[in-house]
């Protein structure tokens, strides 16, 4: 059984516990941590199955200098608006491109400041297969981008994600101490070809533990499908 596998199965307990009573509740809440905490150090991760290229299916490259007018003005206009959801577009957008001159284009936006536009950015580049430079991801100070950064399976030293976490790792507020789960999950299970870090998994299981006994029916709606997308990472 993975980690992802576990967490599956513990949300749905947790869920279907919130119509017990609370002395009920905390009681079986209590049991399903003891049960995680003693099966996640069995935890083993098998390898993801290799995809063959198809050798059917054409590739078609788009060159941004080979764009229509309108195309090019409408990418002007995203990359340029005040809204990040409109520079986010751009990203995307940019993204269907395969040329030297979009990637150095969607790289600038690693710099852009919006956090969520950031965010696009980097996702976009990992699609693509576009190399970042080292500097700029140690540059990126904000958890939710390094979360967008490890999910894109660029690599990042663990001693480094540890400085950029330690806060939110710690912190009274859910929401971040979530965030601090899902860059951690990231980084030992986002398809890496070294197992798991035994001292890291535990540090998981203590900080889930943690935000578990915390949360309020309000929180336990909100972050339930977060914490279970780990899964898919």
């Amino acid at each position: 059984m993975t980690f992802r596998v576990l967490l599956r199965r513990a949300y749905t307990r947790i869920r279907m516990m919130w119509s017990m009573p609370n002395s009920i509740r905390s009681m079986r809440m209590m049991m399903l941590l003891i049960s995680t905490m003693l099966s996640v150090h069995s935890l083993a991760r098998a390898d993801d199955p290799p995809i063959a290229p198809s050798a059917e299916t054409p590739v078609i490259l788009l060159h941004l200098a080979e764009a229509s007018a309108e195309e090019a003005l409408a990418l002007n206009r995203l990359a340029s608006a005040r809204s990040w959801t409109s520079r986010a577009l751009a990203c995307m957008r940019l993204e269907r491109y395969d040329c030297v001159a979009s990637a150095g284009r969607l790289t600038s936006f690693t710099g852009d400041s919006s956090w969520r536009v950031r965010a696009y950015a980097y996702a976009c580049l990992a699609r693509r297969g576009i190399l970042v430079p080292t500097e700029t991801i140690e540059a990126e100070r904000d958890p939710r981008v390094l979360r967008a950064i490890l999910r894109g399976r660029y690599e990042v030293q663990q001693s480094s994600i540890d400085t950029r976490i330690a806060s939110i790792e710690k912190s009274l507020n859910l929401y971040e101490a979530t965030v601090a789960l899902e860059i951690l999950a990231a980084a030992q299970f986002g398809g890496a070809h070294t197992p798991p870090d035994p001292l890291v998994v535990e540090r998981m299981t203590e900080l889930l533990k943690r935000i578990i006994l915390r949360m309020n029916r309000a929180e336990g709606g909100s972050l339930s499908s977060r914490l279970a997308a780990i899964q898919r990472q």
